[in-house]
């Protein structure tokens, strides 16, 4: 039954038995068929999204770390309005040392404990990321110069009390 005539068939039914076999014969199947196409559609969309999503998250951070890499860094940088931001630049002294004795893996783990201890310490005042190799950096909103030297030391002497 072509298109026109299954409307005007459906629609001026002569009796229900008619009705109801013209529905499940044209009308069920089509809408199952539509459901199937439009929920594997939102299926597929959504996957991208959560694709995309995750794609702009790995572009924005060190995966070791969890902390923003240089990109992220900068376009806080750019983002901050401040007359006199805070500033600071960090690295691990002799970390090579580290790495030549006991391996990648324990500078890693020198790596990941520092960033975390960093983001825990330090994140409260502004972004917090990791530059590449052993080199941190802090950019945030003006803060009180004395506030900031006493945070700095007190996390210079954390990390260096740390085994």
């Amino acid at each position: 039954m072509c298109g026109l005539a299954a409307v005007n068939h459906l629609v001026f039914f002569d009796d229900w038995y008619d009705f109801s076999r013209d529905f499940v014969i044209d009308v069920l199947p089509v809408s199952l068929l539509a459901y199937t196409i439009a929920r594997s559609i939102g299926r597929a969309h959504w996957e991208l999204f959560r694709a995309k999503r995750e794609a702009e998250r790995l572009s924005r951070t060190y995966p070791l770390t969890g902390l923003s890499n240089r990109r992220a860094f900068f376009d806080a940088a750019k983002r901050l309005e401040a007359a006199e931001p805070v500033l600071a630049i960090f690295d691990i002294d002799r970390f090579k040392r580290i790495n030549d004795r006991f391996g990648h893996g324990a500078g890693d783990e020198v790596i990941r404990a520092v960033a975390e201890r960093m983001q825990a310490e330090l994140g409260d005042l502004g972004a917090v990321a990791r530059l590449g190799g052993e080199e941190f950096a802090l950019i945030g909103p003006a803060r009180p110069k004395a506030e900031i030297a006493e945070r700095l030391q007190a996390f210079r002497r954390n990390i260096a009390d740390s085994p």
